[in-house]
């Protein structure tokens, strides 16, 4: 790619993209420059293209689900590192707070996400510390990597839940995180996998794929009759929508678990009485930790959900078309990239 070609996209404003020149940074030590290949696009970029997220402050450069090229080291990195294909954990935690301590470091109360409060891959080229940058084996497709980070967002949610082998799940929503969900939950041995979606190409791709049963929300409860009437025994909400979560408990069986998955900027509501009576669960999951490793394996062991899931590329100058596409109404997008190269 030439050098017009290897451009920074800069949100300048709600709803305002300026292409830039990229910048040529610096690595400190223990850090790595990676010069970006593809980024996906998430939910979280199109709330803070909106305007609508509570973390966006402007000039931002966003874009958070990377695969690039390791191009400079700084010092104290091992040097077999350079010129190395990986993606990038976009967490950067302190180390040192509470949470931090017991392990859950992205719950960091100071925590740092690249594209969002540190510059993000759209820059074309950005810093990252050493530690997560994680390699990944050379492919025909090395922009389809950029899936690896979503799929470790649904991999920490499974490991979040108490689902064991056997069980009746429900994942509330097929956009690439409920499908993210379906298949790592595959890996697990659960006896059902129900995912409930109103579009029918997007159940379609559900049961294409081979990741359980899908069907519309009106019929999961003549579903759950049959399968098991008490209802689910977790059930993953995917969506982001406040409703969809406060009529969750509606698929649960008494003592299950709800897992809150899905971002959104509103609130929900769940009716006390239900909670105590049913002895429900409640579990939030947020990013990821540890879990890039897994979801390495699973995006390498699923090409045709990698072909499935990202429906759409643009070059980063047609970010703006790319924003377009995720937010027109009945769009068939899942996974937009933005590719480099």
């Amino acid at each position: 790619m030439s050098d017009r070609d290897r451009v920074a996209v800069v949100t300048v404003a709600p709803g305002r993209l300026e292409v830039e020149a990229q910048a040529d940074p610096r690595p400190g030590a223990g850090e790595v420059v990676v010069e970006a290949i593809a980024t996906g696009l998430f939910g979280s970029d199109v709330h803070l293209f909106a305007g609508d997220h509570p973390y966006a402050q402007y000039p931002l450069v966003q874009g958070h689900e990377v695969v690039g090229r390791v191009t400079a080291l700084g010092d104290g990195v091992d040097p077999a590192l350079e010129g190395e294909l990986v993606v990038v954990e976009p967490t950067l935690e302190c180390g040192s707070c509470p949470e931090c301590l017991r392990g859950a470091y992205n719950r960091c109360e100071r925590l740092e996400v690249i594209g969002v409060q540190r510059v993000g891959s759209l820059a074309g080229r950005f810093v990252t510390r050493a530690v997560k940058a994680h390699r990944v084996p050379a492919s025909a497709d090395p922009a389809a990597w950029a899936l690896v980070e979503p799929v470790a967002v649904a991999c920490h949610a499974v490991a979040r839940s108490a689902v064991r082998p056997g069980d009746v799940t429900i994942v509330l929503g097929a956009g690439v995180i409920g499908l993210s969900i379906a298949l790592s939950l595959m890996g697990r041995g659960p006896g059902t996998v129900v995912v409930v979606e109103p579009s029918g190409p997007r159940r379609r791709r559900v049961e294409d794929l081979g990741l359980g049963s899908a069907v519309h929300p009106d019929a999961v409860e003549s579903l759950l009759a049959d399968l098991q009437p008490a209802g689910a025994d977790v059930v993953f909400e995917a969506t982001g929508v406040p409703k969809v979560l406060g009529d969750s408990h509606g698929v649960v069986r008494p003592g299950g678990q709800i897992v809150v998955v899905g971002q959104g900027t509103g609130s929900f509501s769940l009716p006390m009485i239900v909670m105590t009576r049913k002895e429900l669960t409640l579990v939030g999951t947020r990013n990821s930790a540890g879990e890039f490793p897994a979801a390495i394996e699973l995006v390498n062991g699923a090409p045709a959900f990698v072909d499935s899931v990202i429906t759409h590329r643009f070059h980063p100058r047609a970010a703006g078309e790319a924003f377009a596409e995720l937010t027109t109404p009945g769009t068939d997008a899942l996974k937009v990239l933005l590719t480099f190269a």
